[in-house]
């Protein structure tokens, strides 16, 4: 969980002028920024009361594909930090046209006018469910509760994934399509009748779903999800541009890479002055429909084309550090407030006119001659105090420059203070100014006891004094910067690919961070892919001498370990060093074993290394903190998982991979309505199973994914089906074998 902190009080600090900055800190909601519940395709709109509402489909686990989706929830925010869930709005027992065995329920999306909502959703009328696609509708006076089944739009094609556009003449539009057909149209007034006919969307290029067409500065704008498969990922989001909301179109470009999920969804939507584009991922079932929605923000060029969306772990990770001075004024997201000095000082702060490279403002700092008789934090203002968290790494970073380079120095200090006031710990960094902006921060450990922190931002010539100058500051942040990407403990096994927060430097190191995929964890800097070892998941690759990793454990049991890592390497002399990180206010650090990678032959084969030596270890806990910090000795090889095998139970045991692709007989067979099919896959491969008829007609799609090598059961469910002969087919690369069940009812 990410700690909250509010009302933190930057000081600005020198013999000559003293700068007060009063900050209201938020630690922003984690991405996925909804963790109660597994939702996908989130549709965003801002109504009338102020608030963002957030209308998503809901995944059902254990997922069975996406058939079980069956209901909708909506959340809704007001600063894009906290979140409300408004409950249940919809479920598919209340669609009285709907399919009898109900499920699903795919991406809705919401529209108002004159005082109603209109729930749109897509929702199969028959059990032959992807031929009877219908778009219903759901009305309320209430943006989330109170909703009830209309009907449906008649006279549509059995398509999906609606969405309603509003255009600044009050005409609404509506949108769907799926499995490369995009089509648009006038919706008239009663908003449940298409005015026309509806026009396929021209000019889309690999159209595969999840229209979602908005308008800026006098520009239609249509999104959707593409039909992109390969090893760095599946679908991605496009988009193109008309002067007419129902084009033709002007394809552009790819704006969204791959998330972690199989299909990609989203929706575009601007709030107090950002715009913000929400998709989901699987970031935490790791699997393709156990999804979960997130939000980031997004940027547009001075022409109007949109910029790539940066995925990030934490949205907005950083506090909110400053509030403007005398009105407002946007830095990034954060913004910035100074209080008047005593005219003694004569110091000023001014909004500078000039864009910074993220297009947001920066704060202009003069500091002038020098009242000499203050002292240097007199005007320490303890009042607003921020708790931290013991043990953790702070980092205090800021954008700045001077229009005189070569002259003068940034000085940041970053300190900690007990109840009383009294220092406990403080650090300081000067870094030479240039005329352009550069990011400069400073690191510390927090204390083992209660402490507040605060950052002071002083002016410095050559020599080291406080001096007169002019300063530019932008998107000053301060960041609890380490924090665990999921709770680790010991005994156990650590994934590779959960790294914690924090970033470069501060999380991980690597030497080449623009190298190879980033799979698992895409707004980070480390090279993750789907491993080809058995159980699935990634491995961390295109590793380095000198790179490192660390993760953060929520518990230790004191005793005797096995220290285990999990990795492939095509040749010898790859080895890794393990370390325990304790005293985290003075960096103690413990090495728990060297460990040699065994020679496998090949990137993704796999074997199970133990410490040189082969000896237990004493892993004790202590009584502060603990990190896990694996470092890369060498490069050559990919990991897949760091193992802590109590060594008087022996827990974790080497894995093999099946030999060979392999699709077993279903069981039971002959079988009523329920069977299993079993299939083994020497190595990650793309596979799929399908279901045919007697006559060879396709009846399903029962697998249609990446899997890592391993072995896979899968339950086959035919109430929907008549009695009789069926065959299974199962292909992965070269590999495809049938096989014939028999279903009696």
């Amino acid at each position: 969980m990410v700690k909250q902190c509010k009302n933190l009080t930057i000081i600005g600090l020198s013999v000559f002028a003293t700068l007060i900055l009063s900050i209201n800190i938020s630690f922003a909601q984690q991405n996925p920024f909804i963790t109660s519940m597994y939702l996908a395709d989130p549709s965003a709109h801002v109504w009338n009361d102020g608030r963002l509402y957030v209308y998503p489909s809901h995944d059902i686990d254990p997922p069975q594909g996406c058939d079980l989706m069956d209901k909708y929830h909506v959340f809704s925010t007001d600063d894009m930090i906290h979140w409300t869930d408004e409950g249940e709005i919809l479920n598919a027992s209340q669609v009285p046209w709907g399919r009898k065995q109900g499920g699903f329920m795919w991406a809705p999306d919401c529209a108002y006018k004159n005082g109603v909502y209109y729930f749109y959703f897509p929702h199969p009328s028959d059990s032959s469910w992807n031929t009877s696609w219908k778009i219903g509708i759901a009305t309320s006076t209430s943006p989330d509760s109170g909703f009830t089944c209309q009907g449906y739009i008649p006279g549509l094609e059995p398509l999906i994934d609606p969405q309603v556009f509003q255009d600044d003449d009050g005409q609404y539009y509506f949108y769907y399509g799926g499995g490369g057909i995009c089509k648009g149209g006038k919706l008239k007034d009663n908003m449940m009748e298409i005015d026309g006919a509806m026009q396929t969307m021209t000019g889309l290029q690999d159209f595969h779903e999840a229209t979602w067409v908005f308008k800026r500065n006098g520009i239609y704008y249509l999104t959707y999800a593409d039909n992109h498969s390969d090893a760095t990922g599946d679908n991605r989001m496009r988009y193109a541009i008309s002067t007419n909301p129902l084009g033709p179109w002007t394809y552009k470009d790819v704006y969204m890479d791959p998330t972690d999920s199989y299909c990609a969804h989203g929706s575009v939507v601007e709030y107090k002055g950002q715009w913000y584009q929400f998709y989901f991922n699987s970031s935490i079932s790791h699997n393709d429909w156990l999804r979960s929605i997130c939000v980031d923000k997004l940027y547009f060029n001075s022409d109007g084309t949109i910029q790539k969306v940066i995925q990030t772990p934490v949205h907005d990770p950083y506090a909110s550090l400053l509030a403007a001075y005398n009105g407002s004024f946007e830095s990034g997201l954060d913004s910035w407030r100074f209080f008047e000095l005593p005219n003694s000082i004569g110091s000023t702060a001014a909004i500078d006119s000039s864009d910074v490279a993220d297009g947001s403002k920066a704060v202009k700092l003069t500091f002038v001659t020098p009242d000499n008789t203050l002292t240097d934090r007199a005007l320490d203002n303890w009042d607003a105090k921020v708790g931290v968290v013991s043990g953790r790494k702070y980092t205090a970073s800021v954008q700045a420059k001077t229009p005189t380079p070569g002259a003068l120095k940034l000085c940041i200090t970053l300190g900690f203070r007990d109840s009383l006031g009294n220092v406990l710990s403080e650090t300081t960094k000067d870094s030479l100014l240039t005329n352009t902006y550069k990011t400069f921060s400073v690191n510390l450990f927090s204390p083992d006891s209660a402490a507040t922190c605060w950052v002071a931002f002083r002016l410095k010539g050559m020599s080291g004094e406080n001096t007169a100058g002019t300063l530019f500051l932008d998107d000053a942040k301060i960041l609890n910067s380490q924090a665990p990407y999921k709770e680790q403990s010991i005994p156990g096994t650590i994934q590779a690919e959960d790294f914690d927060f924090g970033g470069e430097g501060i999380a991980y190191h690597n030497n080449t961070p623009d190298d190879g995929q980033k799979a698992a964890r895409p707004g980070e800097g480390i090279g993750t892919e789907p491993t080809g070892d058995t159980g699935g998941g990634y491995d961390v690759g295109w590793t380095n001498a000198g790179e490192w990793l660390e993760y953060t454990l929520s518990s230790v049991k004191d005793g005797l370990y096995n220290v285990l890592v999990r990795a492939a390497a095509p040749n010898t002399g790859a080895s890794v060093t393990v370390k325990q990180i304790k005293g985290t206010s003075t960096g103690d650090t413990v090495t728990i074993g060297i460990i040699s990678i065994k020679a496998t032959g090949d990137w993704q084969v796999y074997a199970t290394n133990k410490a040189i030596g082969g000896n237990a270890v004493n892993i004790t806990s202590g009584n502060k903190i603990n990190i896990i910090r694996l470092e890369f000795n060498t490069g050559g090889l990919n990991l897949n998982w760091i193992g802590f095998e109590d060594a008087t139970t022996s827990v974790l045991k080497e894995i093999s991979l099946p030999l060979k692709f392999n699709l077993s007989q279903n069981y039971p067979n002959p079988f009523n309505p329920t069977t299993t099919i079993n299939y083994s896959i020497p190595k990650y491969s793309h596979v799929t199973i399908k279901v045919y008829d007697s006559l060879g007609r396709e009846v399903c799609t029962l697998i249609n994914t990446k899997k890592s090598a391993g072995n896979y059961s899968i339950k086959f469910n035919t109430s929907s089906l008549a009695s009789g002969i069926y065959f299974y087919s199962m292909q992965a690369g070269d590999f495809k074998e049938t096989k014939k069940l028999i279903l009696l009812k």
